[in-house]
């Protein structure tokens, strides 16, 4: 007697084996398991992107020998913003109390389009004909040696409400000031010099409050000075 491979016109079937799913199986749960872990990752660096941006700064700035604090109040896509305090917290040489950047992608590139500084505070010293900004001379000269590229173009800069707390060998002098620099240019300049008294062995000045405004367009650059001496003893 022989047996056909065929029964009711129905071709056999072998029973599944459970077994050879098992490895493809696994390996689906692995995959999706890591999908998982690097959504949830990217979502909480997203969540996390404050803390993260501020010590990528903070510790940018300690390579660079300079002690900071850092606030980012916001992060996103196209800029950011937030605070910044440099140096010894009780008489920090730099307060910024609003930053804003704006930056975007280009290419593989990262560009920084406009940057908005509102409400600095600068505290420098002139001794002699050397001026110093404290721990801010370290990250000049860091920014010294890492000129801009020449293909990458640098971005507008705007100052409002800036201070500078200046220190000299012959008395304290207070400027306020509004700038904009553009392609690495002084293009505007708003300056109020307070009253000030400047004495030393040889002199006694009394100053009035001045000011100081200055355009420049194109290759040409327009200073005007109003400065008034109300007392002077030499």
């Amino acid at each position: 007697m022989t047996c056909s491979g065929e029964l009711g016109g129905s071709p056999l079937t072998e029973p599944s084996n459970p077994t050879r799913r098992g490895p493809r199986r696994t390996a689906g749960l692995i995959v999706g398991a890591v999908l998982v872990l690097v959504l949830l990752a990217l979502l909480a660096a997203y969540v996390a992107r404050k803390a993260i941006a501020r010590e990528i700064l903070t510790g940018w700035l300690r390579d660079q020998g300079v002690a900071a604090q850092v606030e980012v109040a916001d992060l996103g896509f196209a800029g950011a913003t937030g605070r910044i305090r440099v140096g010894d917290p009780k008489a920090p040489d730099l307060t910024i109390g609003d930053a804003t950047v704006a930056y975007s992608l280009r290419g593989l590139n990262f560009e920084v389009a406009e940057v908005t500084v509102t409400r600095p505070v600068v505290r420098a010293r002139l001794q002699g004909t050397t001026l110093s900004l404290g721990s801010l001379d370290r990250l000049i000269e860091a920014l010294k040696k890492r000129p801009p590229r020449p293909d990458q173009a640098q971005p507008r800069v705007r100052i409002r409400q800036g201070v500078v707390l200046l220190a000299t060998d012959y008395g304290p002098v207070r400027l306020t000031a509004d700038a904009t620099v553009e392609g690495g240019r002084l293009t505007t300049l708003d300056a109020h010099i307070d009253a000030a008294r400047l004495t030393g062995p040889t002199f006694d000045i009394a100053a009035g409050p001045s000011d100081v405004r200055l355009r420049t367009t194109g290759a040409q650059v327009a200073v005007i000075v109003d400065f008034a001496v109300e007392h002077d003893d030499v």
